[in-house]
């Protein structure tokens, strides 16, 4: 009977290709990020130091488990294979760069500020009420199109205050969507607090009615932003079961505060797109 020569006798070529078809395209990945603010003329253990500027840092907040990016899972593997492996590991990585990087302290790569996701994990409020207003204290703007905030849930007492919530968003540019991320236990369909038991920040004349039309306009007519992050895929929440899923209400809020303020601010701007506020919850691959 025939048999399949032994990889290392293969042709170099065909080597090669076999080793840059084991990569897997790069897609978009959701990173959960830990915010914490740096103050000016001080060091970030609190001494007083030489800085000039209110500084953001971000973290890594991954708990352990599956790689977070199949791509670049693949490509540290391959780096420890044998030099042919490496090789073309190495080439696909500068093939794919991102011109928009992001680094976040604790992870060893960057990731790609204009396709993937950041998600602030609990915490963030605290950390924003500590920005400068003063514009010669703040850093410039970072490039960011999606940022996402974890809601914990009901019980959360205070989810997030208006100032909190401004000073977040002004710390990025380019934002084309912001998330809240809802697990997937809290969509179960029960009724909504009525709108006249509930109350919408910053005085605004909000009511359910109202927010689900604007998030139906929300709503791409293409194929909606899907990201990854090891066995989960995290996916935007149609507007019809966001209409049956009461108890979102801090989650609703946030978003329906957020898209006003985001959008009265690119008004006057015609090459702007209406950033988009959505819900996004996930499920297992």
């Amino acid at each position: 009977m025939a048999r399949f020569p032994s990889f290392a006798r293969l042709p170099i070529e065909l080597q090669q290709t076999i080793w840059e078809a084991t990569i897997p395209a790069p897609c978009a990945t959701a990173y959960p990020a830990k915010l914490t603010i740096q103050a000016p003329h001080r060091n970030e253990d609190g001494s007083i130091g030489a800085n000039s500027k209110c500084r953001a840092h971000l973290h890594n907040a991954a708990k352990i488990g599956p790689a977070k990016s199949g791509f670049i899972s693949t490509l540290s593997s391959l780096l420890l294979c044998c030099k042919a492996a490496s090789d073309a590991a190495t080439a696909a990585y500068q093939r794919h760069k991102t011109d928009s990087p992001m680094s976040l302290r604790g992870l060893r790569h960057e990731i790609n500020a204009r396709r993937d996701l950041l998600m602030l994990q609990q915490g963030w409020q605290s950390q924003c009420h500590r920005l400068a207003t003063s514009v010669r204290y703040i850093e410039p703007q970072r490039t960011l199109h999606n940022l996402a905030i974890v809601w914990p849930g009901p019980e959360t007492k205070e989810f997030y205050g208006f100032n909190a919530l401004m000073n977040l968003l002004s710390l990025w540019k380019n934002l084309q969507a912001l998330y809240v991320v809802v697990d997937p236990g809290y969509l179960e369909a029960k009724p909504w607090i009525p709108d006249e038991d509930r109350c919408w920040d910053n005085g605004y004349n909000g009511c359910l009615s109202t927010f689900l039309d604007t998030y139906g306009l929300n709503q791409s007519p293409h194929e909606p932003s899907v990201f990854y992050d090891g066995d989960r895929v995290y996916y935007e929440v149609g507007g019809d079961v966001l209409a049956k899923a009461g108890g979102l209400e801090q989650a609703a809020e946030l978003l329906f505060v957020a898209q006003k303020e985001l959008n009265e601010t690119y008004e006057d701007e015609e090459e702007e797109p209406p950033i988009k506020c959505m819900i996004l919850s996930w499920k297992h691959m």
